[in-house]
């Protein structure tokens, strides 16, 4: 095996790995383990990636289920107002765009780097909703014209199971 470099479909991250490293990532490959398949800097599944840079074909090995889906929670659509801060005091307004159990899409006029922790407030029918979260990818540099730019954010901790379900329900109710 030589070195690769894999790309992350999901975040757009990279990273090197050395032959040795190479070698456990095909195992694991073949193996279906999809634990040892995930991109260090979002969690996708990075098994695609390495079945294109080594030319593997699809049937060395199952996929993972989560690498055909690419998502472990269902996103709902929304266009709710936002608020954000960073821990560091600069702070901004966004619109959410989508939300599922395990993070949500913020539209916004500043570029937020991955691995920001935020504190987000949403403005619901309901009220004010806070999170934290931290940004997983942007997609500034993919961009070619000026913002908006949006943000992956990914929940700091577990919410409640079901909440995108609930809030979509409560926003999009007719009264």
């Amino acid at each position: 095996m030589t070195a690769i470099t894999l790309t992350c479909d999901m975040c757009g991250g990279s990273k090197a790995f050395d032959q040795r490293e190479v070698g456990a990532l095909v195992a694991a490959f073949k193996q279906g383990n999809g634990e040892a398949l995930r991109c260090p800097t979002c969690g996708a599944s990075l098994a695609r990636p390495l079945q294109r840079a080594l030319n593997l074909s699809p049937t060395v090995g199952p996929l993972p289920a989560d690498s055909r889906t690419r998502r472990r929670h269902l996103r709902l659509p929304f266009d709710l107002p936002a608020s954000f801060r960073a821990p560091e005091g600069r702070g901004g307004r966004g619109q959410v765009k989508n939300l599922s159990d395990g993070g949500l899409l913020l539209v916004t006029q500043e570029i937020l780097p991955p691995s920001t922790h935020l504190r987000l407030e949403l403005q619901t029918r309901q009220g004010g909703r806070a999170f934290e979260g931290a940004v997983v990818w942007n997609d500034a540099e993919r961009r070619s014209t000026a913002p908006p730019i949006a943000h992956g954010i990914r929940f700091a901790g577990p919410v409640v199971p079901g909440l995108a379900v609930e809030l979509f329900m409560s926003e999009f109710t007719l009264r």
